[in-house]
């Protein structure tokens, strides 16, 4: 090519891979001719924002439009056609054909443009399954601002009460929240046995409950039939409710114009690329949503529409297309391992690399191992708790992959995901030098725990299976399992019919233990059933499991996947595990929390102490059935969906609050939510067992 001729760098799509494209292409040329096509009205968006604005946590509509299509022709001196599809392309020639609509009538015309380089960046649309109804007006999807605002309008119509949510994804999970901030009933269906479908069945959980906790119905495992008026049908005949449906099954990669021109696909779905990002013709290359990429655990092809991964595409894509032209050396793009996280109400959950269930999949040799502790140190205010569940290679225990729920799940999963990209081990995430302060971490930081549980395992030193790895290799003639918690936890939930003996009594209860049998030990999370199982191992019992994650885990598989041969009584949460109490953090305040004035148990002390400041005051945010059973004493009730319209009976907003719940999360949107209300002073106070815990001291 012509050194002294401008490089004409074609690019169809916008948003993450197609606008990130434009703008590297010009930092890299300030000489190069470059046109963005994109099909839709804007070009720079944050489409992950989208359900934030729905749910009123970003205000403002136009925070949403990052650069509007004069603003980011002017910056990058380059030419943006909007509104304008590509239809054909003569790869032979280098001629690109599109038919730009414009107005309310849809007048078209056809447009043509030459390139050198063309980055294709189409990425992805709402898959629409076909379901009778699908096509009513009533049902939505959402991926664009002018499908996000159809929603605003059908949710802002009084008239709609009721949402259902098809599909328990990302998008799905987001709008759930949204919805029911909103003030709808909101109800979400999702087809696999539990929402979140890459997650473990022990992560999922802790987002269903979360839903659950805050009123929205559930039905996993379960298939719409049919969308009718004012409701969604189902395959056992169930109807939901449904003024409004939003249909969130997945994305499927826009491909008509790659197929039309011959590019090769890939048996994923999505387009076949090399690792410069070039399709089956060098001078088309792809990003984003609809490109297939290496996993980089894996090795194999893969799709992950996610939006980091596609800035980053469209970032390498622009700078080969220029590097192409002018014979300079192409950057190889090193894939991608699915890092993504999700907030739903006061929960998060968080991935990175593969599970056990991709490794085996992928013929990988894999063990898994998880833990339950706090995201900071227990004596420090505050803490909460936080599931890891940890995947690494044997025999080597490079590390493959891991989930996690709870707080703080971002900078764990984060951690994790460098140390998948610099190749470490679980012997090198063990001795990982973290960030530590009270507020932070502890000294050993989650991460280097569940690492050193690997490394536990992986050596069977403290031989293992997780709650998962107990359905597969429980024996009831066999095998026993050993309960070791305290028997207060034990009445509290269990396993049907195991033996419970106190870890401080189990030296004096060896008798009670047969040697011709193995022994499952298991306690609330797991560590004290680790010490259990170095005695027995001193004691000369040579078969024993430690079960991973302990009742905590075990419960929460059984809440999505019931053990085919175990019975499980759900704990109700009114006890305290010494191995998950909370710390002595607001003793003083609670001390001085005020009692229910004449006699009214649901009223807040109105007495003001000698200094005329307002008496603490304990605010349970469950619901009133959940109070009735059992409460803190002189706790006021205001379930969370009421605490928009009556936070007035807290004031004054200088009151020092403490707020709970069953496991933490309600109350800590709830601290959240007051702040936001303008009280200075609210604590979250964590779960309902958490709080007796402090009332026994």
């Amino acid at each position: 090519m012509n050194q002294n001729k401008p490089k004409r760098i074609l690019i169809v799509g916008g948003v993450a891979a197609g606008a990130t494209a434009a703008a590297r292409a010009r930092r890299q040329d300030e000489n190069a001719q470059i046109t963005l096509l994109e099909a839709g009205p804007y070009i720079s968006f944050a489409n992950c924002g989208l359900p934030y604005y729905l749910g009123r946590e970003i205000k403002d509509r136009r925070e949403l439009i990052l650069q509007t299509p004069e603003e980011f022709s002017q910056r990058y001196n380059l030419t943006v056609h909007i509104n304008t599809e590509a239809v054909a392309i003569d790869a032979t020639n280098k001629v690109l054909t599109a038919r730009r609509t414009e107005g309310h009538q849809g007048i078209s015309e056809e447009l043509t443009f030459h390139y050198d380089s063309l980055i294709l960046a189409q990425g992805g649309r709402p898959i629409r399954p076909s379901l009778p109804g699908s096509d009513q007006p009533h049902v939505h999807t959402l991926w664009t601002i002018p499908e996000m605002d159809a929603l605003e309008q059908a949710i802002a119509d009084e008239s709609n009460k009721t949402a259902a949510v098809l599909g328990g994804g990302f998008i799905g999970l987001e709008m759930a929240e949204a919805l029911s901030h909103r003030g709808m009933e909101v109800s979400v269906i999702e087809m696999a046995p539990h929402i979140m479908a890459h997650l473990d069945d022990e992560i999922a959980a802790v987002l269903e409950d979360e839903l659950r906790d805050q009123g929205v119905s559930l039905y996993t495992g379960r298939r719409a039939e049919a969308i009718c008026e004012d409701s969604v049908i189902l395959d056992d005949k169930t109807e939901v409710p449904a003024d409004i449906v939003l249909l969130s099954v997945g994305v499927a990669p826009t491909l008509q114009l790659a197929k039309k021109t011959g590019l090769a696909m890939g048996e994923r779905g999505g387009i076949l690329v090399n690792e410069y990002l070039q399709t089956s013709d060098p001078a088309i290359f792809a990003a984003g949503d609809m490109i297939e990429l290496t996993h980089r655990v894996t090795g194999l092809n893969q799709r992950l529409p996610l939006a980091g991964p596609a800035n980053r595409q469209g970032r390498i894509s622009a700078a080969n297309a220029l590097a192409q032209l002018s014979g300079g050396p192409l950057k190889g793009y090193s894939g991608a391992i699915g890092t993504s996280v999700v907030k739903l109400f006061g929960q998060n959950a968080a991935s990175t690399g593969i599970s056990m269930a991709q490794a085996t999949a992928a013929g990988i040799p894999a063990q898994a191992v998880t833990i339950h502790k706090g995201n900071h140190a227990g004596y420090y205010p505050g803490s909460r708790d936080l599931a890891l569940k940890l995947t690494y290679r044997i025999p080597d225990g490079l590390i493959l992959g891991a989930q996690a729920a709870g707080a703080d799940v971002d900078k764990r999963i984060d951690v994790i995901a460098s140390a998948i990209t610099g190749r470490l081990t679980i012997h090198d995430l063990a001795e990982l030098d973290l960030a530590y302060a009270p507020p932070f971490s502890s000294a050993n930081d989650p991460v280097n725990i569940a690492a050193m549980v690997a490394q536990n395992r992986l050596s069977e030193s403290s031989p293992a299976i997780t709650a998962e790895e107990l359905e597969e290799t429980y024996d009831p003639n066999n095998d026993l399992i050993l309960d070791v918690r305290t028997r207060e936890e034990y009445e509290d939930g269990n396993i049907d019919g195991v033996l419970n003996i106190d870890l401080d009594e189990l030296r004096e209860n060896l008798h009670r233990l047969p040697r011709n049998k193995r022994i499952l030990v298991h306690c609330a999370s797991g560590y004290r059933a680790h010490l259990a199982l170095r005695i027995l191992q001193q004691r000369g019992y040579t078969r024993v499991l430690n079960i991973l994650g302990g009742f905590t885990s075990i419960e929460r598989h059984a809440k999505v996947r019931p053990y085919s041969a175990l019975t499980i009584n759900f704990s109700q949460g009114l006890v305290s595990s010494p191995c998950m109490a909370s710390a002595p953090s607001m003793d003083d305040l609670l001390s001085q929390a005020g009692t229910p004035s004449q006699g009214d148990s649901n009223a807040p002390s109105s007495s003001k102490t000698a200094s005329d400041t307002p008496a603490p005051l304990v605010v349970d945010v469950r619901t009133p059935e959940e109070f009735a059973m059992r409460a803190y004493p002189g706790a006021l009730n205001i379930p969370l969906n009421e605490l928009p319209s009556r936070y007035t009976e807290l004031q004054p907003q200088n009151r020092q609050i403490i707020v709970y719940c069953a496991s933490g999360a309600r109350s800590s949107y709830a601290q959240m939510l007051l702040g936001q209300l303008g009280f200075t002073q609210v604590e979250n106070g964590g779960s309902l067992m958490e709080m007796l815990s402090h009332n026994r001291r």
